[in-house]
């Protein structure tokens, strides 16, 4: 990932990869479909799913990727900033 120049690597976080993964392929992209992408196959039960999701936003923001929050059809929804450029590692 790029922003302003400076590379922030991911590759040895496979979760945050498949978290900016699916921003890339999606664009602004609801927490449901995160949840399901970074999670695939696995039930995420009540609150959990939540806060999972937020330590990985969280995670990804504090890595120096800038996301944009905001909301889909009633739902918490996430993109990454436009000046974000992803790179091959």
């Amino acid at each position: 990932v790029l922003r302003d120049g400076t590379r922030v690597d991911l590759s040895r976080r496979p979760l945050l990869v498949r978290l900016v993964r699916a921003l890339v392929e999606g664009g602004t992209v609801g927490r449901g479909a995160l949840m399901d992408a970074v999670w695939p196959g696995e039930r995420l039960v009540g609150r959990s799913g939540d806060a999972r999701l937020h330590v990985a936003i969280s995670t990804l923001r504090k890595q120096g990727v800038p996301l944009v929050t905001t909301e889909v059809d009633g739902e918490l929804a996430y993109a990454l900033e436009p000046d974000v450029r992803v790179v091959p590692a």
